[in-house]
């Protein structure tokens, strides 16, 4: 049966029935039977003649299904034993709900059940269940106290008007994203919370954070980019919390003493945290996590003297960071403190220092290391506060590109290769000493170098290409090396190259486009001939045809047996050469000056095949 009745508020707040309809502000709708709340279209006819805008529900429907004239109500009761369920999105998007209140029977609100409304009141602390994004997006409900254990994602997500948040048990679990975006939820109660879940507080408004003795776990990014600015361990806090990625990243917080937890995860912790100035881990931390501080760009102090490990990013950006207390630290991952520019730090432990390790860290001092490891690619790239070094190790490539103050390398023993760019655009670097031999000296490492008077490299077994590209090195002595192409490609500054006694043999396309060079033969040198500009070896075989060289042509004399490879590409006066007899040779290359050659050999069983010659310039 369908009533219309209005209640009329006397100063005894004593309600007053009226059995007519009047049109008057504050009419409420009882519907008690089934069949009349079924009926949609008399009741949403009935309510906008009448202007009805609250109703009780008090017909015994087990489950309220969304209904369209709950579109029109401010207020709504479900008053009936028999209700045990909202359904799903009953109010969702209502704008003029305000107040709805429950029968104690009811126990479960469906998904969606007040998403994006504008609900200000509901009491819940008798459901035990709730559907998914039941509150979400909706503004105006500022506070809840809830009875049930668990929260299910997004529950009251960009529930901006949120304020205060109560559980009338404990053990409960939020889940994903329950209360993201709260921005007005300052505190929540830690001492009913087990676990947190991903998401669950981020962005929202809390200032503080307490790690308890029920706190079982934290999943990912659980309170990222909230307002949290103090984290606490309470006494009897449970050391076994399980912890993953991104807790506290992007928070507010200044000053952290982090107490021994599980952070085996702990990755991204307090990334981004840019009013963070210090931390001190509890020493029975062995490591520092993976972008641990990454971006933290006021951090200036880190303790964790208990660390043999820095892992990857850990420190990464971290602009501010002056002291870092690790003195057992062992091995640092990759970026672990790149672009730490204030960093001064005590590196006598490490024992592995890996690629982009302290990149731009310009007050890094790492001359007196004793370090016997492999330095990963660029580890110290950029370093501005390193003038001088000893080397002992095997160099990764760019090791110390952009050093822009170093001015002394000392290469140990111990230094075996020495790889691409290792030393490259270190443009103050004026003296390189060997103590030991290298193996290899890789492409481009020293390129743009700065003038060096004298460069002794006969303990160097093998350079690469552009080794000294653009260095303004201006004499070189050369040992028994194997060289690449171009390896003092645009030297101009280059003007005299001393063949040692130790020296076999040379590659002459190491020096060229230089022209302006003088070579000499040491005088204790017994296998090299330098005579009138042309270099040879006493086997029979053509090393060079030098600048110094003053004819035009050049013919090839008997006792040459064998020509090296790219033998004439000095040969910058030489515009005929003549071959009379038959000899081998590998690949070569001219000078551009070349414009005639000359091939007469009879012996058909043995060709010099054109194949061997790169001929830019020949004309005939």
């Amino acid at each position: 049966m369908l009533h219309s009745r209005v209640f009329i508020q006397s100063l005894l707040n004593t309600k007053v029935f009226l059995a007519n309809t009047p049109d008057v502000k504050g009419k409420v709708l009882e519907i008690s039977t089934v069949e009349d709340f079924d009926n949609d279209a008399l009741i949403n006819m009935y309510i906008q003649k009448n202007q009805i805008n609250s109703i009780v529900v008090s017909a015994p429907v087990e489950v309220i299904p969304k209904k369209p004239y709950f579109k029109y109500m401010t207020n709504v009761d479900f008053s009936s034993a028999s209700t045990m369920k909202i359904g799903d999105s009953v109010f969702e998007g209502n704008t003029n709900i305000k107040k709805v209140q429950l029968s104690a029977s009811i126990k479960e609100l469906g998904n969606r059940c007040f998403y994006a409304s504008r609900i200000e009141e509901i009491i819940l602390d008798y459901i035990t269940t709730f559907g998914d994004e039941c509150f979400a997006y909706a503004p105006r409900i500022k506070s809840m106290s809830i009875g049930a254990t668990q929260i299910p994602k997004s529950f009251a997500q960009n529930a901006i008007g949120l304020q205060t948040l109560e559980f009338t048990n404990g053990g409960v679990s939020v889940n994903t994203s329950a209360f993201a975006y709260c921005i007005n939820l300052t505190t929540i109660p830690f001492s009913k919370i087990n676990v947190y879940g991903e998401q669950s507080f981020e962005y929202s408004g809390l200032t503080g954070f307490r790690f308890m003795k029920n706190t079982k776990q934290m999943l990912a990014s659980a309170f990222r980019y909230s307002n949290i600015n103090n984290v606490v361990f309470d006494p009897d806090y449970n050391k076994d919390v399980s912890v993953s990625v991104r807790q506290f990243m992007g928070t507010l917080v200044t000053k952290i003493n982090f107490s021994k937890i599980d952070a085996t995860s702990c990755l991204f912790m307090f990334a981004e945290c840019q009013l963070l100035e210090e931390i001190y881990m509890d020493p029975k931390y062995v490591k520092v996590p993976t972008s641990f501080c990454e971006n933290c760009r006021n951090l200036k102090k880190y303790t964790s003297v208990g660390a043999e490990t820095v892992e990857e990013k850990a420190f990464y950006n971290c602009r501010s960071l002056k002291e870092c207390n690790l003195p057992k630290a062992k091995t640092f991952f990759p970026k672990a403190f790149q672009f730490c520019e204030q960093l001064e730090m005590d590196l006598s432990a490490a024992k592995d220092i890996q690629g982009y390790a302290f990149g731009f860290c310009h007050k890094i001092n790492i001359t007196n290391m004793k370090y016997t490891g492999e330095f990963g690619q660029y580890a110290f790239e950029g370093c501005q506060g390193i003038e001088e070094l000893v080397i002992n190790c095997t160099l990764g490539a760019g090791t110390f590109q952009g050093c822009i103050n170093l001015k002394k390398v000392t290469f140990g023993s111990n230094c075996n290769t020495v790889n691409t760019q290792a030393f490259s655009n270190c443009t103050s670097l004026k003296e390189i000493n060997f103590n030991g031999f290298i193996s290899t000296m890789e492409d481009s490492v020293f390129s743009n170098s700065s003038e060096i008077e004298c460069l002794n490299l006969t303990a160097v077994q093998s350079m690469m290409f552009y080794a000294f590209e653009n260095s303004k090195v201006k004499s070189v002595i050369l040992g028994d090396t194997e060289m690449q192409r171009f390896v003092f490609h645009n030297c101009f500054n280059l003007k005299k190259v001393i063949l040692s006694k130790y020296c076999e043999h040379f590659f002459a396309a190491a020096f060229d486009g230089l022209e302006d060079i003088e070579f000499v033969v040491d005088s204790e040198n017994k296998k090299l001939i330098l005579k009138d500009g042309v270099l040879t070896r006493n086997d029979g075989t053509l090393l060079a045809v030098l600048p110094s060289y003053a004819s035009k042509t050049y013919t090839v004399p008997d006792e040459i047996t064998f020509i090296t490879k790219h033998a004439f590409t000095l040969a910058k006066s030489v515009e005929k050469l003549e071959i009379n007899h038959f000899l081998t040779m590998d690949q070569q290359n001219f000078s551009y000056y070349l414009k005639e050659l000359v091939i007469n050999n009879q012996d058909k069983e043995n060709k010099i095949v054109l194949e061997s010659f790169h001929l830019s310039g020949l004309q005939k």
